[in-house]
């Protein structure tokens, strides 16, 4: 026989009535004394609610009657008496709500589990994605881009064909003697709001402003924005970067090739892209490339870091973050003249 107090409802009404419960002969028992309430169910006929954790047990009767105790050890072998058995899954469930320990243990593991989805995971497939692009969509979402660029921002360029001509030359000889496989090509636009600044897209068009054109003061500052700017379309930074912030879902149908997903979120990209900013990651290393092709050519990283300089005392307009959000200038310069002496190797 087993013997516990507990509380009654009758599934009708909220009224709780405080019942002795004994189970004995097949039968579970209910008595209220008090109120003369005396109820004998079949043992078969009730049915336990899985424990969680330390809270109060219910024994739920025929007709929507319930009937629940504190009593937890008398319902534990009420339990181990009739060889009820818990599923694996709420059996784990009670032992997380039962052990503190376990569940402090459990939630530092999720937070740690997405902590790396955030800081590995995700990157990863942003990088895998981005690589199984189709090109007809990566010029696709380019162009979309370049066209919000020159509605929101840009105007046509003011700089003359032979200046521009020449720029794109060396442009071209840049590629060639970096050793880089990406087809790019360099632009120009004017942009009074945004001042001066370039940018590259994932179809490897690269656009410079006629305002950076005209801070720089000699055409090796301008090489360094160059090889920069082609580290991030080699790299397909501007494109992880998106997909990182597109989401999981649209990752994993990137993955999988679903071209339908791709598609109907191509429209969406182009603003991911402009509001997006590279990450620091990214962004050093775009400054190391760069570094590398100016030490390389035998000039040093400081036509580099002269023009960051220059941009950054800059006092221009507002201008979207994914032409903003780049590391800090002085961290940056840190590690350009680090890397010209010797100290900071990639």
């Amino acid at each position: 026989m087993i013997a516990f107090q507990g509380t009654y409802f009758d599934g009708k009404s909220s009224k709780a009535h405080p019942v002795s419960i004994i189970c004995s002969g097949g039968f579970v028992s209910l008595r209220d004394d008090v109120n003369d309430l005396k109820i004998n169910v079949k043992l078969d006929d009730v049915s336990l609610a899985p424990p969680l954790g330390k809270t109060r047990r219910v024994l739920e009767l025929p007709g929507g009657a319930r009937c629940e105790t504190s009593d937890l050890d008398a319902v534990h072998q009420l339990e181990t008496q009739q060889g009820y058995q818990l599923q694996r899954g709420m059996h784990w469930v009670h032992r997380l709500e039962s052990r503190w320990l376990l569940v402090i243990a459990c939630a530092a593991c999720l937070l740690l589990s997405l902590w790396g989805l955030m800081a590995y995971g995700i990157p990863q497939m942003a990088k895998r994605a981005a690589a199984a692009t189709p090109q007809p969509l990566i010029d696709t979402i380019s162009n979309q881009s370049l066209a919000l660029l020159d509605k929101q921002l840009f105007e046509p360029s003011r700089l003359d064909a032979a200046r521009t001509g020449s720029l794109q030359q060396q442009f071209q000889d840049l590629i060639r003697d970096s050793g880089s496989t990406v087809s790019a090509r360099l632009i120009f636009r004017r942009s009074p709001k945004m001042g001066a600044n370039a940018l590259a897209l994932p179809s490897g068009l690269v656009i410079m402003t006629d305002e950076l054109i005209y801070l720089s003061r000699n055409d090796r500052e301008l090489l360094g924005i160059m090889a920069h700017e082609l580290a991030h379309v080699e790299q397909q930074h501007g494109l992880r970067n998106t997909y990182q912030s597109a989401g999981i879902f649209l990752l994993i149908s990137m993955l999988l090739g679903d071209v339908t997903s791709m598609t109907s979120t191509a429209s969406t990209l182009p603003t991911l892209l402009i509001e997006t900013g590279y990450s620091r990651q990214f962004e050093t290393a775009a400054d190391t490339f760069a570094g590398q092709y100016m030490l390389q050519q035998g000039w040093g990283t400081k036509p580099l870091r002269d023009i960051l300089q220059r941009i950054a005392g800059e006092k221009g307009g507002a201008f979207p973050a994914f032409l903003s959000t780049h590391p800090g200038t002085e961290a940056r310069l840190q590690h350009l003249e680090a890397m010209e002496q010797g100290t900071d190797r990639p």
